[in-house]
């Protein structure tokens, strides 16, 4: 939502490839993403890097079912948290 524009859009891609495009394409078009962990060409946190590498302020939600690992590195990394 943008400028107290109270309707939603999502944009749905199956890659990765194509979701670095659309980011590419409009970056100021997107408030956040989501991505798993495992996603075609490269791996989740492969592609939030390079989200952040085109927008360093645009949110990104990492989604996986291996919880564990994941909570422990990102303790280790100070994270601020993580969902369940």
């Amino acid at each position: 939502m943008r400028n107290g524009d109270s309707r939603v859009s999502v944009t749905g891609q199956t890659s990765s490839i194509e979701a670095l495009k659309a980011l590419r394409n409009n970056p100021g078009g997107f408030d956040l993403a989501i991505t798993d962990m495992t996603v075609p060409n490269m791996t989740g946190k492969e592609l939030a890097m390079q989200f952040k590498a085109i927008r360093p302020d645009i949110p990104v939600i990492l989604c996986t079912r291996f919880c564990e690992q994941i909570r422990e590195k990102r303790q280790k990394r100070g994270a601020s948290g993580h969902l369940w």
